[in-house]
């Protein structure tokens, strides 16, 4: 989740700022500078407000499987803003793409992130907590250093090869963090329902259930 997230920060502003006759937006610093705030503030009232009214009706377990899944699907909408190619992009649907493919994108995995805290905090019992979180941040840290270094280049690349079409022309970046962001829901999926509760801090007792036996 992380490598698809640090590839789709990386990627967003290079894109946009890119000239529409190679598939980008033709944005200023200001513009891209002013869209990123606006999705800062629009995740303010997903974290104090809609992620803890699902949390209590659903679960964290499903949020994080359905959020994961809809932010794939969300994740490819955003290039189609300058596909086919149009001099100039028609403003509603760049916008459009952007709020669906970008903002909405960000909002679930927002809510993922959180979700997965709470899993997380349920997956081990106390005594083995602080050696499962330095594993989980350094696999996070690992995310935050290949999600960039492969998302420049690859955004660079397809910017640049000519390609008019799918996969390799301007959509390939995001297709990509799609991918990577189906295989994190495939995972989602694969965990039991016994993960919305706490293991017994015994560690005498059994974890048949953990294990959805």
């Amino acid at each position: 989740l992380i490598l698809a997230e640090w590839m789709n920060d990386v990627a967003f502003p290079l894109w946009t700022s890119a000239p529409v006759s190679a598939g980008g937006l033709d944005f200023s610093p200001m513009i891209i500078g002013q869209v990123m705030a606006a999705i800062g503030f629009c995740v303010i009232p997903v974290q104090l407000f809609l992620f803890p009214w699902l949390q209590r009706r659903v679960g964290a377990l499903a949020i994080a499987r359905w959020g994961t899944l809809m932010s794939a699907l969300a994740t490819p909408i955003l290039p189609f803003a300058t596909f086919p190619l149009a001099f100039p992009p028609s403003p509603v649907k760049v916008w459009t793409c952007i709020v669906l493919g970008h903002v909405l994108r960000y909002a679930f995995t927002e809510m993922v992130f959180i979700a997965n805290n709470l899993l997380s905090n349920n997956a081990v019992v106390q005594a083995d907590r602080g050696a499962y979180v330095g594993i989980t941040t350094t696999a996070s840290c690992i995310g935050r250093i290949v999600g960039p270094l492969a998302s420049g280049p690859l955004v660079a690349w397809s910017l640049t090869n000519g390609s008019t079409s799918p996969p390799f022309n301007h959509f390939l970046t995001f297709l990509l963090c799609s991918v990577a962001l189906l295989v994190n829901a495939a995972a989602a999926f694969a965990m039991p329902r016994s993960m919305e509760h706490a293991l017994p801090e015994s560690r005498t007792e059994p974890y048949l259930d953990r294990a959805g036996i």
